[in-house]
């Protein structure tokens, strides 16, 4: 069912290529560059990567592998939220109107009804099964090094929020109405939920998954790796960006331009060791009777 979303979500990538007339090789140059700029509706890096990780867990899930539980209803649950907070806007009567576009309104609906429907199945049945909990001495060490890494994150995001209200760019409330209304910025016919609303969904599914992996629950590797590989992904393009234009040097000019820099060189092998630490486990000792 993943892999019915996930072509569902290239169709209108393929779609914003044509209306764009933009090629495929500008929308994987943009993947690989943060530099690149591409058409708003070629969508945004969070959605791209959260295409190729339905994509993935599609994949390991047909073929029955159970590590692909956990990443399953991580990206359910992330997609439920997707699609709940466009029911949010709906009730917005300006919003509405999107959803009666002549040539994309139908299908804009289509695609997160379809959403809802599909988050919905996957997470009452997976979470009908059961996994045998066995000790492990990998996940709690995996689960808090993503607690770290997350942890980071939420500073500065909470950081970054706070100036812009400081100077009267975007209030704290103009924030959290964001999160659960598109409606505030956006159109239904953009697609894009918004980067604001996909970076708090990605850390709020990582402190979660963190605190779940930590207490020792199976279904914590799985979704530990999708979430720390989506979030490997989202820090190199940040570092890559400015080897590209070169900022490292401003760095050292300001107290906050090192604590940044600290935090590139603290948060990419961090989460790559809780990579490591989730997608190859050690058994731990059964416990003596």
């Amino acid at each position: 069912m993943l892999l019915v979303f996930a072509v569902g979500l290239i169709a209108w990538l393929l779609n914003g290529l044509d209306q764009s007339g933009a090629r495929p090789i500008h929308l994987i140059e943009a993947f690989f560059d943060p530099t690149r700029q591409v058409p708003e509706r070629l969508l945004t890096p969070y959605e791209w990567v959260f295409t190729l990780a339905l994509v993935a867990v599609g994949l390991l899930a047909l073929a029955r592998r159970r590590f692909a539980r956990g990443g399953a209803l991580l990206l359910a649950f992330m997609l439920l939220a997707l699609c709940l907070r466009q029911g949010v806007g709906a009730l917005d009567a300006t919003y509405r109107e999107g959803f009666d576009h002549p040539d994309y309104g139908a299908w804009t609906a289509l695609t997160y009804v379809g959403g809802f429907a599909i988050a919905v199945a996957i997470v009452v049945s997976l979470l009908r099964a059961r996994e045998e909990r066995r000790p492990s001495v990998t996940l709690p060490l995996g689960g808090a090094a993503l607690l770290v890494v997350a942890g980071i994150q939420v500073a500065w995001v909470i950081d970054r929020q706070r100036i812009l209200a400081d100077f009267g760019a975007f209030s704290w409330g103009d924030y959290f109405r964001d999160l659960v209304d598109p409606s505030l910025l956006h159109s239904p016919l953009s697609l894009s939920g918004g980067v604001s609303f996909h970076e708090a969904a990605l850390l709020v599914a990582a402190v979660v998954v963190g605190a779940l992996a930590v207490a020792n629950r199976p279904a914590a590797r799985g979704a530990g790796v999708v979430v720390l590989a989506m979030l490997v992904y989202l820090e190199v393009r940040e570092i890559t960006i400015r080897f590209q234009l070169d900022w490292w040097d401003d760095s050292f000019d300001s107290t906050r331009g090192v604590l940044d820099l600290l935090t590139h060189v603290v948060s990419l092998p961090l989460a790559v060791a809780g990579l490591a630490l989730l997608a190859w486990p050690t058994r731990g000792r059964d416990p003596v009777r």
